[in-house]
């Protein structure tokens, strides 16, 4: 089963061939060129393994965050390329990705953090009662926030008490079911009040880290890494299992984080 992903970072936009679990070929391009080659890095993958459009079962879309003129091009192109040969396309939540590429189950705490600018930003908060590394970008009996001050998403059957030391006042025993397209971006200087430097929880925080870097260096229970985006890899992996379970398949696709 041959698929195409194109998953935009905040430096590159990523272009991926698979087939099924396995990466055949992967191309990336620079943002400020993508509008006027990205149809052309496309041909260009497919020409070099032999292949064309009516041999792609779908293409797999990374739906953000991201740059908004570079998520824009590669949205758009997806949309494009669906209209004209009816291709499916699939759906990924780029948080969601982060946050399953790089979750470490020895701390207490994983946050995803990526840049929406202007002093924003996008995050996905874990706790470790996460059961094992978030899989495939889904919540099973588990509380996760993401995106807002006020707000938690969860997944499962029952509730779900917060009450985490790391968590300020207004965020504990919120349990608003709401869906990544709802998400909220939060001001940096609000969003570094959620730690502590007298807590004993053991925190990652990976993305876009650079933006607070300093803000954060004299947390000794913190430990930073700075990434860009999730991989294309992982981003791929995630639409090829929502394919199989027939999740997020559409004609039509559209970004998930707009501020």
């Amino acid at each position: 089963m041959i698929f195409l992903t194109l998953s935009t970072g905040y430096h590159h936009i990523f272009i991926a061939l698979s087939d099924k679990e396995k990466l055949i070929a992967k191309k990336e391009i620079e943002n400020k060129l993508a509008s006027k080659n990205l149809i052309l890095i496309i041909d260009e993958i497919l020409k070099e393994n032999n292949l064309k459009l009516s041999d792609v079962k779908f293409i797999c879309v990374n739906q953000g965050p991201a740059p908004f003129t570079s998520l824009r091009t590669s949205i758009a192109t997806a949309n494009g390329i669906a209209f004209a040969t009816n291709i499916p396309l699939v759906g990924v939540n780029g948080l969601d990705a982060l946050m399953n590429e790089y979750y470490g189950p020895k701390f207490d705490l994983n946050v995803a953090i990526l840049n929406a600018f202007a002093g924003d930003v996008y995050f996905e908060i874990a706790p470790k009662h996460v059961s094992g590394t978030p899989e495939k970008g889904t919540e099973k009996s588990s509380l996760r926030l993401s995106g807002s001050s006020n707000s938690a998403s969860y997944g499962g059957q029952s509730s779900h008490s917060c009450d985490q030391n790391y968590l300020s006042n207004d965020l504990k025993d919120k349990h608003i079911i709401r869906s990544s397209e709802e998400a909220k971006t939060e001001k940096l200087e609000k969003f570094i009040t959620r730690f502590s430097k007298d807590s004993k929880d053991k925190i990652q925080i990976f993305g876009h880290i650079s933006i607070f870097k300093n803000l954060l260096k004299d947390f000794e229970n913190i430990t930073l890494l700075e990434v860009d985006s999730a991989s294309v890899e992982k981003v791929a992996q995630m639409g090829y299992q929502n394919w199989l379970e027939q999740k997020n398949i559409t004609n039509q696709i559209f970004p998930l984080y707009l501020k």
